[in-house]
């Protein structure tokens, strides 16, 4: 399958342009992307704002030679990379979220070690465009900072202390499955898979509530039926999943204390 190519530039705007707040930069950026001989562009700056065009070049060398010509009018190549042009396999990567998952327990695990864990989570943002782990124990439920009851922080993972903070070379197969759906979202045929933007998020949320369900019945988790151990997929700061999400993590005894909190 063809791989689409993609670049980031910028270069410093002239020290006489003045930058709105909200634009919180100092650089006019250039986003570049070609297959084959096509190649488009994402072009910004504060006097003609967002620009977008397309067009095709000759051959590779034309591409290469353009990207150079960048570089000679002051732009600075600042990120870079490819991806497989076509659908997103989606069951590839929920396997690799669930490699993810089970690796950033093993990390709480290990980190957390002289404390007991009481749940674990994967928490993304409503855009889907993040992905981390967290983890509450038992004693950061009892020794909370804040005027919220043991029930409540067991179950909100905003309130949750532990995230996974392991350096990014651990987990690159995660920031790269996640990368990739980031630069295709950067253009506006969403992940070359002719579908809209709510369709991926309900299937990259399915992916995220898959990989837990599987690992659930494999472990490494406690034994749900023995302890109170929870397991949740959050949108931070937006809907909760609902109780079919929460009854495919979690025993049924769980649910009625989770529905207390929506």
């Amino acid at each position: 399958m063809e791989a689409v190519r993609w670049a980031r530039f910028q270069k410093p705007l002239p020290a006489d342009i003045p930058v709105k707040h909200f634009q919180q930069s100092r650089y006019q950026w250039k986003r570049v992307k070609w297959k084959e001989q096509e190649l488009s562009e994402q072009d910004w700056s504060p006097s003609s704002g967002l620009v977008e065009s397309s067009r095709r070049l000759e051959s590779a060398i034309k591409v290469d030679a353009y990207l150079e010509e960048l570089v000679s009018q002051g732009f600075t190549r600042v990120a870079e990379g490819s991806y497989p042009s076509g659908p997103t396999d989606y069951r590839q990567l929920s396997k690799v979220i669930k490699d993810y998952a089970e690796s950033a327990f093993q990390g709480f695990q290990q980190a957390l070690k002289d404390e007991t864990l009481r749940g674990f989570a994967l928490a993304t943002d409503s855009d889907a465009m993040t992905l981390d782990a967290r983890a509450i124990t038992e004693e950061a439920i009892q020794n909370r900072s804040n005027d919220l009851s043991a029930e409540e922080v067991f179950f909100i993972v905003e309130e949750w202390p532990y995230g996974d903070e392991r350096c990014v070379d651990h987990i690159s197969s995660l920031n790269n499955a996640i990368d990739v759906l980031n630069a295709k979202r950067e253009w506006h045929v969403p992940f070359d898979r002719q579908v809209d933007f709510e369709d991926h998020r309900t299937m990259f949320f399915e992916a995220c509530i898959s990989a837990l369900e599987e690992l659930r019945k494999l472990g490494p988790f406690p034994d749900q039926n023995q302890t109170d151990f929870l397991l949740l997929f959050e949108v931070m700061a937006d809907e909760r999943r609902g109780r079919e999400t929460f009854l495919r993590l979690n025993p049924s005894r769980l649910l009625s204390a989770y529905e207390r909190l929506g």
